[in-house]
C-alpha cells in the first residue's frame, strides 16, 4: 500500500470515528493489517529519521555559528531550525509510543519558554555541560528555547546581538535535541536496551503475546487518538 493510500484510509476511519462509529466498524474498516504496518513503516519511522537528520544539521549550524557568530551563520542556523520543525509538527499526529512513554516530547517541544528562569540561568556563571543542561527544566531547553535565542522575542535578532553565553547554551541544547531526536528515532526501529522497534510492536498488533496491542483495534484506535489529539 502506498503512503497516499494509507493515509486516505486513515482521514475515512477518522472521519468514521467522529461520526460515531463504534470499535466494530472501526475494526472492520481495517481488517488489512498492512494499513498498521505501512503507517508504522511508511509514516512514523521515515518522519522519525527525518527528524534526528534536521535536527543533527540544526546542531551543525549552531556550532558554525558560535564559531564565527555571522549574519550568514544567523541565518543559516535560523533556517536549519525551521526545517527542523517541519518533520517535528508532522509527527504531531501520532504522539504516542515511545514518544510519550520516556518525555521526549516535553524534551523536544515544551512551550512556553520559561524566559525568566532562562535568563537567570544566561547571567549566572555554570559551565553548560552535559549534567547541569540535563537537570535544567524542559520549558528552558528545547526547540522553541532555540527558537527565542535563534530569532529573539520579536523575530528581529540580528548576529551582532548574540552573546557568547547564548551561543555557548545554544550549542548545549542543540547538542542535547540532537541526542534526543536521534534515541526517538532508534526506539522506533532499532532494537534499544533489549526492546523490540516500536514500528514492530504497532505492525504486529493483535499478534499473541503483543500486550501494548492485543488487537487490530488496538492499535487503530491509537493512531485515531493521535491524529485527532
Amino acid at each position: 500500500m502506498r503512503v497516499d493510500q494509507l493515509l486516505v484510509a486513515c482521514a475515512l476511519l477518522s472521519h468514521l470515528s467522529a461520526c460515531g462509529g463504534d470499535s466494530g466498524e472501526i475494526a472492520a474498516a481495517f481488517s488489512d493489517r498492512e494499513i498498521i504496518a505501512d503507517f508504522a513503516n511508511e509514516v512514523v519511522v521515515p518522519t522519525y529519521g527525518l527528524l534526528a537528520t534536521r535536527v543533527a544539521e540544526l546542531d551543525t549550524a549552531v556550532d558554525a555559528l558560535a564559531a564565527d557568530p555571522s549574519a550568514d551563520g544567523l541565518t543559516a542556523a535560523q533556517r536549519a531550525w525551521v526545517a527542523a520543525r517541519v518533520p517535528w509538527e508532522q509527527s504531531e499526529g501520532f504522539l504516542f509510543g515511545p514518544v510519550e512513554t520516556f518525555g521526549y516530547d516535553p524534551a523536544l517541544d515544551s512551550w512556553p519558554v520559561n524566559k525568566t528562569d532562562l535568563d537567570a540561568v544566561l547571567a549566572a556563571g555554570s559551565e553548560f555541560s552535559e549534567p547541569y543542561v540535563g537537570s535544567l527544566q524542559e520549558t528552558q531547553k528545547g526547540l522553541h528555547t532555540v527558537e527565542y535565542l535563534l530569532f529573539g522575542a520579536g523575530k528581529q535578532k540580528t548576529a551582532p546581538e548574540l552573546t557568547q553565553r547564548e551561543l555557548d547554551y545554544l550549542r548545549a541544547i542543540t547538542k542535547e535535541l540532537e541526542t534526543t531526536s536521534a534515541a526517538l528515532s532508534a526506539h522506533w526501529k532499532d532494537s534499544v536496551d533489549g526492546r523490540t522497534p516500536y514500528a514492530q510492536v504497532l505492525a504486529n498488533a493483535g499478534r499473541p503475546g503483543n500486550t501494548t496491542y492485543p488487537s487490530l483495534v488496538a492499535a487503530v484506535q491509537e493512531i485515531l487518538d493521535g491524529m485527532v489529539g
